[in-house]
């Protein structure tokens, strides 16, 4: 298996490999595969696992709860986790840029332009247009 990168937290260390991710307990010494989709997007909170599923859903895997929760009206094809929520591109309308809540409610459109994806670095959301590539900054 080839590894992406990796998370943890007080429990256990998450391994984000070809085949999904691995999770290894710190304390028990077990290991699980989750069933996480790796082929896009991987978002970790220190709790909450986000990814988008088979369906396109931007979904939430609690990693004390063991459940997985679909965000309903969450259609998307990329996304970026902020301090503000997540940032996401909105299959559903045109590949417009949103911003819900880490729970996947109150979902406000960002930008009427299509993007091709979405991304944060810490300090500023960015955006590839469909139209021309260009780089939209959205300052959060």
């Amino acid at each position: 298996q080839y590894c992406y990168g990796f998370f943890l937290n007080n429990d256990s260390l998450f391994f984000i490999t070809n085949d999904g991710i691995t999770e290894v307990s710190r304390t028990i010494q077990q290991t699980q595969v989750l069933d996480i989709p790796t082929r896009g997007n991987i978002a970790f909170d220190g709790r909450t696992i986000y990814f988008i599923n088979e369906n396109s859903l931007l979904t939430a895997y609690d990693t004390k709860t063991r459940k997985e929760r679909p965000f309903r009206k969450v259609v998307a094809s990329d996304f970026c986790l902020t301090e503000q929520g997540l940032y996401f591109i909105n299959r559903m309308d045109s590949d417009c840029v949103y911003l819900c809540g880490r729970e996947g409610a109150h979902s406000l459109k960002i930008s009427n332009d299509p993007a091709l994806s979405v991304g944060y670095d810490g300090e500023k959301v960015t955006m590839i247009l469909k139209s021309d590539g260009k780089e939209v900054v959205f300052e959060p």
